[in-house]
């Protein structure tokens, strides 16, 4: 500090020359904070992005095409003898709607779930129990099975012997598939516990034959409404047979199920049935025709080779 004028009236201050170094550091702190601020936006923005791809609905409009286009759904002409109306998709239900309740059982992908579905507060239909799949990947393979058997009861449901789609969420995960609940579990269960109706629960029973003829006729008309719709169910057993809380028989488990393409563009003929052929080698053996073990091709008649199976299980 120093003073200045004839009688140092004036106070002048000091100023230390200005260090080169120091505005370099100002300079580059300041851009290090700019950058960190700008990957820290980057990377909420990114996690957002995220998040709502994963929150998106599953196009399956999109999906139904290739799964056409492949052949994997072959959709009956509309007018024909299984009276289509066209390819289906199934509906999209909120998750707010669903309240799960208890795990009955498990899959590779996934757990089965006990459930209401109620839509009241929509205007929808009061609550009521359903059956749900589930499968933990939004992406991958659990996801693309639970996705494509949606797809295959979409073109199947809506008959007694069937188990009906209810709809699906695919909006964030699990991915979910609600089904019509069949209370009395599996075919292959209630054969083992004498769990049929018309006889006592027995282990180890067989049902009076009044019920084997019942249960046997409602598994018949539930594939031959399949084979209306051009599909071959490749998994029908014992085990993929539910029962309602009439005993009805309703067909099940359309994770392998296929559509068939027409003979004549696989290059056979009117004679030859028409089959799906397999290149990913899964089928449950001991209810696969021998054939098609052989050729990997599955048609009506490995289905029903399968169905002779399902009445061996029965008796």
């Amino acid at each position: 500090m120093t003073y200045l004028g004839a009688n140092c009236e004036v106070e002048a201050q000091e100023h230390s020359p200005t260090s080169p170094t120091g505005d370099a550091g100002a300079v580059a702190g300041g851009l290090l904070a700019a950058f960190v601020l700008l990957l820290l936006l980057g990377f909420a923005a990114h996690r957002y992005r995220l998040k709502q791809f994963a929150m998106r609905a599953f196009d399956f409009d999109t999906r139904l095409a290739e799964l056409m286009t492949s052949g994997a759904i072959d959709i009956a002409d509309d007018g024909g003898e299984a009276g289509n109306t066209g390819p289906q998709v199934p509906r999209e239900i909120k998750r707010s709607h669903v309240t799960m309740l208890d795990v009955v059982g498990a899959g590779q992908f996934g757990e089965v779930w006990k459930a209401v579905l109620d839509e009241s507060s929509t205007g929808g239909v009061p609550g009521y129990t359903v059956a749900v799949k589930t499968s933990k990947e939004t992406q991958g393979e659990g996801a693309d099975e639970l996705t494509k058997e949606a797809l295959v009861m979409a073109q199947v449901t809506g008959h007694p012997n069937i188990v009906s789609l209810v709809g699906v969420v695919t909006s964030g995960p699990p991915l979910l598939l609600l089904l019509s609940y069949c209370e009395n579990g599996s075919l292959k269960s209630a054969l083992e516990k004498g769990n049929c109706r018309g006889q006592a629960d027995v282990p180890g029973a067989t049902p009076a034959p009044a019920a084997t003829f019942q249960m046997a006729l409602g598994i018949a008309r539930g594939m031959d409404h399949l084979v209306a719709h051009r599909f071959v169910h490749r998994d029908l057993a014992a085990r993929n047979v539910l029962l309602d809380g009439e005993f009805v028989c309703k067909v099940a488990d359309f994770g392998l199920s296929r559509g068939v393409a027409a003979s004549a563009s696989s290059g056979g003929d009117n004679e030859t049935a028409e089959y799906y052929t397999s290149h990913g080698g899964a089928f449950p053996v001991r209810w696969t025709a021998p054939e098609a073990i052989e050729n990997m091709k599955f048609s009506t008649t490995t289905d029903i080779w399968s169905y002779g199976v399902v009445l061996l299980e029965m008796v």
